[in-house]
């Protein structure tokens, strides 16, 4: 038998609970007492069950300080506290997917077959510098994506204003969509317009310069429009008008 200390002293944190949580989906015969603030948990373990108490250990310093201490990187951050949550729920995502469980556990292993106390901050800062690294970036790469999806969603929001007054002289339109990646736009007078593969973007900034009152698009690409699409409906809106 085993026995070990887990505390914590800078994270605020429910240690009893979170410990107890995992302990319950395992069948073993660890046992631990928690004292009175619940950051310290006095654990004995028989010898041959190192290996589990290692495995909920691990989930506690990969998942529950992954998300406190991705949260403090992206607090120092100066941005909008609505880009802060997605920045924080993106970061914590992308970090799950490059957690290797089973290479923490086999180190927390080797630890305390020799160390009888874990402090968990201890131990993530000085001897999980490489996951450290890795949430450092997960946020970076997280920054670059929410913010570059907020100026995205501005400029649509800038767009949709610029296009809501139609244009006196262009009223309906037809837009037809090829499997080619090829499109035409046409109105019911002498307006034809056509585009070789690869120039939705020069079509959107058309449609965007005419300011037409309706939008008629006849798609028969099969999926090769469908961000096409998505972008005409979210700047248009009701004004545009979709047949597959």
């Amino acid at each position: 038998m085993t026995g070990i200390l887990v505390c914590t002293y800078e994270y605020d944190l429910d240690l009893e609970n979170l410990f107890s949580n995992r302990l319950q989906r395992k069948e073993c015969h660890i046992s631990f007492r928690s004292a009175a603030d619940k950051r310290s948990l006095k654990i004995e373990c028989p010898d041959d069950e190192l290996v589990i108490l290692c495995g909920i250990l691990s989930e506690i310093l990969m998942l529950d300080l992954r998300y406190i201490e991705i949260t403090r990187m992206v607090e120092a951050f100066g941005a909008a506290p609505e880009s802060k949550r997605e920045i924080i729920r993106t970061a914590c995502a992308n970090a799950v997917r490059l957690m290797d469980f089973e290479s923490t556990s086999t180190r927390l292993e080797n630890y305390l077959s020799h160390e009888s106390t874990l402090v968990l901050e201890g131990y993530l800062h000085f001897m999980m510098q490489d996951h450290m690294q890795t949430w450092y970036a997960c946020v970076d790469a997280a920054i670059d994506e929410v913010l570059l999806r907020d100026e995205y969603m501005e400029l649509v929001r800038l767009l949709k204003a610029f296009v809501s007054i139609p244009s006196d002289d262009i009223g309906s339109v037809n837009l037809i969509l090829q499997p080619d990646g090829s499109c035409t736009l046409t109105d019911a007078c002498e307006l034809r317009v056509d585009c070789s593969p690869g120039s939705e973007d020069e079509m959107l900034e058309l449609m965007i310069d005419i300011a037409p009152e309706r939008i008629t698009v006849y798609d028969l690409s099969m999926g090769v429009f469908s961000e096409f699409k998505k972008k005409l409906k979210r700047i248009f809106g009701e004004r545009v008008e979709v047949f597959s």
